[in-house]
């Protein structure tokens, strides 16, 4: 968090203490590139999965299956 009192420094404060409340177990995870071209890597939302390096669709899995493990059901 910043001190200060303007209104940028307000709003940036506002979005740290949301991400803090809502995500309290903090983890890293580290990925290959998923492409080795650099061409393709710019516009990566347009490639298939199923194109990209085995090794990172495999680490992508993996962080997909700890976040579902971590996530809690949604109460209404």
């Amino acid at each position: 968090m910043e001190a200060g009192y303007t209104e940028d420094i307000y709003k940036k404060n506002k979005i740290w203490e949301a991400i803090t409340k809502y995500f309290v177990d903090w983890d890293c995870v580290t990925l290959i590139r998923p492409i080795a071209e650099e061409s393709r890597l710019a516009h990566i939302e347009d490639e298939d999965f199923e194109n990209l390096k085995s090794e990172f669709k495999k680490g992508a899995n993996e962080f997909v299956k700890w976040v579902h493990s971590k996530a809690k059901p949604k109460i209404v």
